[in-house]
């Protein structure tokens, strides 16, 4: 079932800065991304995650990937609900410092481009990997897909939430 629950529009500040590890990088906006998913009643909190972790059926050996993982909100909600290794990478050393400030067992976190990440990451080694609500910000997306390919195990699932480009949303 799909629905679409309308939000108040607040402007998203612009992801393209000078100070962005790369032009599709959220270092610019870091401390506005990681405030907006600390607030209750986020659609990522209370719609996004708990679909991703259905759609996943994650055991509790598994290992877990999270590309474009931001401040480790993610990883953060799957340590809540399972026992798992979580690796998750983002391109903004920003996000990526916050996250590690979480401390989260069981999860690390590393600084690495969603379009070649490979190179720091064992192959095949992931039950899993997900990519949420960050494919529509990176500019070739064909890279994410191919280097996910690569460090997921046989059989491994790989979950990607977009939004709609007409309902695209703060």
């Amino acid at each position: 079932r799909i629905g679409y629950m309308p939000l108040p529009l607040r402007r998203r500040p612009d992801i393209r800065t000078k100070q962005s590890s790369t032009k599709t990088s959220w270092e610019g906006v870091s401390d506005w991304y990681a405030d907006y998913l600390s607030r209750p009643g986020t659609v990522q909190a209370d719609i996004v995650f708990p679909g991703v972790v259905r759609l996943l059926s994650i055991q509790s050996s598994s290992h877990h990937l999270d590309i474009a993982c931001g401040e480790g909100s993610f990883a953060a909600y799957l340590l809540r609900k399972t026992r798992l290794s979580i690796t998750g990478i983002d391109a903004a050393p920003s996000l990526i410092e916050k996250a590690q400030r979480r401390r989260l067992a069981s999860a690390r976190f590393i600084m690495a481009d969603a379009k070649k990440f490979r190179h720091i990451l064992p192959q095949p080694s992931f039950d899993s990997a997900s990519c949420i609500l960050a494919l529509q910000n990176i500019d070739d997306i064909q890279p994410v897909f191919q280097e996910a390919g690569t460090v997921l195990k046989p059989g491994g699932l790989f979950v990607v939430v977009l939004n709609h480009p007409c309902f695209r949303q703060p």
